[in-house]
């Protein structure tokens, strides 16, 4: 009787990508965390984007200084800026318009809005 391997490959391949499932652990729901990444907004758009996980997140609450910095740094709509931001975020999901983004953003303090340079967060 020939033996497959089949099962063997399986295991090896779960080993394999556990890493990488495991990226998340660091982005489990968390509250008045401290966390660094790209801004936008537009219509329909209040977006953040953290500088080492590959997530679009909804930002559904900031103080009123976030839009007011923010139209002080871009000339256009949608133009990125760098946000470090302490906050809650929530389990992965669908949320924000039409359900584009992976999780919903909670700002309660801005630490540092600014321009964002070409080589930072790379996401």
């Amino acid at each position: 009787m020939k033996r497959s391997s089949l099962g063997l490959e399986v295991a090896v391949l779960l080993v394999l990508a556990a890493p990488l499932a495991c990226h998340d652990n660091d982005y489990q729901p968390s509250e008045g965390q401290v966390v660094t990444g790209r801004f936008a907004a537009g219509f329909e758009m209040f977006a953040f984007r953290p500088c080492d996980l590959d997530e679009n997140w909804w930002v559904d609450t900031a103080p009123a200084s976030l839009s007011e910095e923010y139209g002080r740094l871009v000339t256009q709509p949608y133009e990125e800026v760098y946000l470090r931001a302490r906050g809650t975020w929530s389990e992965l999901g669908e949320y924000g318009h039409v359900g584009f983004y992976d999780r919903e953003f909670r700002i309660s303090e801005i630490l540092e809005i600014r321009e964002l340079n070409p080589n930072e967060c790379p996401y």
